[in-house]
């Protein structure tokens, strides 16, 4: 994706009883609750870049999980879930625009000190860098309206043209379904990147692409905004976990944050900020 030269700081946390990450809701100016002292505390031993505040790094171009409003805050199912993380752990929280394709580089790079980026966490992700899932997301094909080839499986793509979102997990899958039909003796699927969802969906409009594979969440969020962008091509055809990526070299972090988030699962106020952007259905529940 294009990288957006954009740092945005969310110090403090949402009110999640009064409608958090609304589109009325606006970063908070102020401190999280606790004093300096305790704030600070709260962070010892964790390995953060700024002793008392954790910054996440994010492609804030992918709605409803992490986007920019109009007035230039983050908004957002990840932005509210981090937000809430932060206050669970009693620490400040920044989220930094990085790029999708570069976000682990970044965390290598010490830029921040976890990804909150709607990432799938898979096996080659998990070689070089930890992940605590949060929730399960599938993908979901995007046609023109009235889907005139009838297409509903990753198979019925043989012979088209499809986009995707450069640098995510669904370019190889299309790939490896695309080899899984020419062995079968079919047309290969022909596989174009764009930097984001919106360019995507203007060639789709425009019928330079004959779908466009993206994750269902966006899917649906984007098509909510205009219907007339295009409609939803079958079945979720795949669901996988996504994950808060951490250096192989925090493990306090990564327990902190896992903590957190099974406090956050418990208390409600996990499913009330997935339920607010529509997506209960990608909830999991804490470890047993």
């Amino acid at each position: 994706m294009k990288r957006i030269n954009l740092s945005l700081a969310v110090i403090g946390a949402c009110a999640l009883a009064a409608g958090c990450g609304s589109s009325s809701s606006k970063s908070s100016s102020t401190a999280a609750a606790g004093s300096t002292t305790s704030i600070l505390s709260a962070s010892t031993g964790l390995g953060l870049r700024h002793p008392g505040q954790i910054n996440f790094c994010s492609d804030m171009t992918i709605p409803p999980l992490e986007f920019v409003s109009a007035g230039g805050q983050p908004q957002g199912s990840d932005i509210d879930l981090g937000t809430a993380l932060g206050k669970q752990m009693g620490l400040t929280v920044r989220f930094t625009q990085i790029s999708f394709d570069g976000l682990i580089a970044a965390l290598q790079a010490n830029q921040c000190d976890a990804i909150l980026s709607s990432m799938y966490d898979q096996p080659d992700r998990a070689k070089v860098i930890d992940f605590i899932d949060y929730q399960k997301l599938g993908n979901e094909i995007v046609v023109k309206h009235g889907n005139t080839r009838q297409i509903a499986s990753l198979a019925d793509l043989a012979g088209l043209t499809v986009g995707v979102e450069k640098g995510t997990s669904l370019g190889p899958e299309l790939i490896s379904a695309s080899k899984k039909l020419i062995a079968a003796g079919r047309p290969a699927i022909k596989v174009v990147t764009f930097p984001g969802d919106t360019a995507a969906f203007q060639e789709l409009a425009t019928g330079q692409i004959d779908a466009f594979y993206t994750d269902a969440a966006t899917a649906s969020y984007d098509l909510k905004k205009d219907p007339s962008a295009g409609t939803l091509a079958g079945p979720q055809q795949s669901a996988q976990d996504t994950g808060i990526g951490v250096r192989k070299d925090s493990p306090a972090l990564r327990a902190a944050l896992g903590k957190a988030l099974r406090e956050l699962q418990q208390n409600g106020d996990y499913l009330r900020i997935l339920t607010h952007w529509n997506l209960a259905n990608a909830a999991i529940g804490p470890p047993a």
